[in-house]
């Protein structure tokens, strides 16, 4: 019986990624998500821009990680109350990261689109803007959290503007 062998190349990759500092180990997010509190949208109950901007200052590779730190920086901006920094974050993050066809990237992606459409909503009060970006979800990310409660925020969006028919 033939032994199976492992390709040369196989063996490389393989011996570069175990003796890569840090493969294996937990991102530097894990930190950073262990010290947000439970009830992280608490408003003022956290804050975590530090940590999160240091790490993104350092993880410059347009993958699930930067996607989830920039949702993550954009969330501790809205506990703050700093609306305009967590719409830019929430932006950032679905114009750089649509593309990518990585499921847990567009996880990210959809995350970002729905509180773009949340910031609208309970911060800004235009149920109008908050309408347009829930039904993106919608279109967008029907078989996600996010599109099924978006679903159920457009109708509230339609209450909000007294168009009970549409609702």
């Amino acid at each position: 019986m033939r032994r199976a062998r492992l390709s040369p190349v196989l063996l490389a990759v393989f011996v570069c990624m175990v003796s890569t500092p840090g493969w294996g180990q937990s991102s530097g997010l894990d930190a950073i998500r262990a010290a947000i509190p439970e009830k992280w949208w608490e408003e003022g109950s956290w804050d975590q821009r530090e940590a999160l901007q240091q790490f993104l200052a350092t993880h410059t590779v347009k993958d699930a990680q930067g996607a989830d730190a920039h949702v993550l920086l954009g969330y501790n901006y809205r506990v703050l109350g700093e609306y305009d920094n967590a719409m830019n974050e929430f932006k950032r993050v679905i114009a750089e990261y649509s593309d990518l066809q990585s499921e847990a990237v567009q996880v990210q992606v959809a995350k970002a689109q729905f509180e773009v459409a949340q910031i609208y909503y309970w911060f800004r009060k235009d149920y109008g803007a908050a309408l347009t970006q829930y039904q993106l979800v919608v279109e967008r990310y029907p078989d996600t959290v996010q599109g099924v409660d978006a679903l159920e925020y457009v109708g509230r969006c339609y209450i909000a503007k007294n168009d009970e028919q549409n609702a």
